[in-house]
């Protein structure tokens, strides 16, 4: 299981560093960045002017990134590699406080990899702030159930919501930990979550406005916003909806998802641990942070409380086997994930890049000469 896993994570590695820069989001975000002072990023919206997010721990992250790295392409995709790699070793340090087994590590690993809801997040530069959230809940929940001391981890934890908040809006979920820190410091986790969380809406509604959440939302718009709710609910316990939208073609990993779930529910089915209770909030309560629209990348939190969550479940009985078995079906998934996105890769160089001598996004056409280059000598 190690040895595949580590096979998975060299062919992973092998296929980011020849995938070229996303050409919207990426080449928007670096050319903006590249013009902005540090000192104006926590005051203005991220990505670019008039957007509707607000992420100064991101734009700054990035912000560093493109000072060392410029427009040079293989950098980002070895940090990014890093970052992940930092998931999986925060992943196993949260595994061994809630008591798992060494031996599902390798299990968690190739679901990182294949979960079609966290790979997009880890190969997509632009979604790297995403993989960072899920590094702070991973650290939050190994703070959580450690033998550290109430302040210590009332301390940890408050740091980790303000770093997950300021990459994403989603690291409002990081608010699970509270009840837990608020059973043994009731006034103080009450008092500095509850700051943290006035202090983000505050300094987010005087940078992009009050127009924040459902408040000026039409009914139609709040009809939308369950909708999504619930195809996202659906997508990540099922695979039976996608970016949406029922469906419309079987894959390996609708099968494997339902499996799983089943699974899940079979083996935890009596459990009511604090880990599993916490797990299965964020699993279904995360689907609340929706944007107006549905994106598979949106459920990398939950889909990362649902591979705990599997975790436990398999290691629940004293069947190696098990662990074993679950671990080469999600293999398989995470060589087809590792697969497509070398052939997304070269799908994006040789549909876009390629053909479009000028520029089709709103960028200067030096920044678009250099990313057509890099992308273009890639295959060539």
């Amino acid at each position: 299981m190690w040895a595949g896993t580590a096979i998975l994570l060299a062919g992973l590695l092998l296929v980011m560093t020849r995938e070229p820069f996303e050409y919207v989001d990426d080449l928007a975000w670096l050319h903006r960045l590249g013009n902005q002072r540090l000192a104006e990023i926590p005051f203005s919206p991220a990505w670019m002017d008039g957007s509707p997010f607000y992420r100064p721990g991101a734009e700054i992250m990035l912000k560093l990134f493109h000072s060392a790295f410029g427009w040079h392409l293989l950098p980002y995709r070895i940090a990014q590699f890093g970052v992940f790699l930092l998931l999986i070793w925060t992943s196993s340090v949260a595994a061994k406080r809630l008591g798992l087994p060494n031996s599902t590590l390798p299990l968690l690993t190739v679901f990182l990899i294949g979960s079609p809801f966290i790979s997009g997040s880890v190969v997509w530069l632009s979604e790297l702030p995403h993989i960072v959230v899920l590094i702070c809940f991973a650290a939050g929940l190994a703070v959580i159930f450690s033998d550290r001391g109430d302040t210590a981890k009332l301390a940890l934890c408050s740091g980790l919501f303000v770093a997950a908040l300021s990459m994403k809006e989603n690291g409002l979920a990081l608010l699970v930990f509270y009840p837990f820190l608020a059973s043994s410091a009731p006034i103080r986790a009450t008092l500095i979550f509850a700051a943290i969380t006035l202090g983000y809406f505050v300094l987010r509604a005087a940078t992009i406005g009050s127009g924040m959440g459902l408040a000026n939302a039409s009914p139609v718009d709040i009809h939308a916003y369950v909708v999504n709710i619930a195809s996202q609910i659906v997508a990540l316990w099922t695979r039976l909806a996608k970016w949406g939208e029922p469906i419309h073609e079987l894959r390996y990993e609708t099968p494997l998802i339902l499996a799983s779930s089943a699974l899940m529910a079979f083996l935890l089915r009596k459990q009511r641990t604090r880990p599993v209770v916490m797990l299965l909030i964020v699993a279904f309560g995360c689907a609340l942070f929706s944007y107006a629209y549905a994106r598979d990348r949106h459920l990398a939190l939950p889909a990362f409380a649902y591979g705990l969550l599997l975790v436990i479940a398999v290691s629940s009985r004293d069947l190696r086997w098990l662990v074993v078995v679950v671990w080469i079906a999600w293999s398989a998934q995470a060589a087809l994930t590792v697969r497509d996105v070398h052939r997304a890769s070269v799908d994006l160089i040789e549909r876009v890049y390629r053909p479009n001598v000028s520029p089709i996004t709103s960028v200067p056409k030096q920044v678009w000469e250099t990313a057509r280059s890099t992308a273009l000598a890639i295959r060539d």
